[in-house]
């Protein structure tokens, strides 16, 4: 079976139009590369030979946040399956705050947030909670701020942590955009 990635299915609430198509793939590749250097070397303990210079200051931004406050990594970009609605999601950051709050971590490059956000990290917390549940675990992530966004600056000043409650709302309107996605796209 292929499952849909959340941001598969979130993808078509997020308009561009008004972004000139070179700069967009711009972003995307520097998004990209700033997501490896920032997880899958610096989360993970691993020096970073060179950082490209249009990365360095969302690096720093992440270095200075992730100094600050993340105690514990649980995982890194981890895959988490649902069989049920077909779907999986790739979660950028599981860890420990310094406060003992177990989060979820969405590191996100642009300046302003978008209202897609709040479903993908409900989605993401439904995909974790029933891992941990289906595997018998105590651990799970809470509804209230057990979900963030992580806005890296452009200037490499602190990142913008944005705490989300889980809602029903966020996660129904996650379930609303993935039955439309299959209507109209399968």
């Amino acid at each position: 079976m292929k499952y849909l990635s959340v941001t598969t299915v979130l993808n078509p609430f997020i308009d561009f139009s008004m972004v000139r198509p070179d700069v967009l793939t711009a972003a995307s590749d520097r998004g990209t590369k700033v997501h490896h250097i920032c997880l899958k070397v610096y989360a993970a303990g691993i020096p970073a030979l060179s950082i490209p210079e249009d990365c360095k200051p969302y690096v720093e931004s992440f270095k200075q946040w992730f100094d600050e406050w993340v105690d514990v990594v649980a995982g890194i970009e981890a895959e988490f399956i649902d069989k049920t609605f077909g779907i999986v999601g790739h979660i950028d950051l599981i860890c420990r705050l310094i406060d003992g709050r177990i989060v979820i971590v969405d590191l996100k490059t642009p300046a302003v947030e978008s209202p897609t956000w709040k479903a993908q990290l409900a989605a993401y917390r439904y995909l974790v909670n029933l891992y941990y549940e289906k595997n018998r675990l105590t651990y799970r992530i809470s509804a209230a701020n057990g979900c963030m966004s992580l806005r890296l600056k452009r200037n490499g000043r602190p990142a913008a942590a944005t705490p989300y409650q889980y809602s029903n709302d966020d996660f129904a309107a996650f379930m609303s955009a993935l039955n439309a996605y299959r209507y109209f796209k399968s």
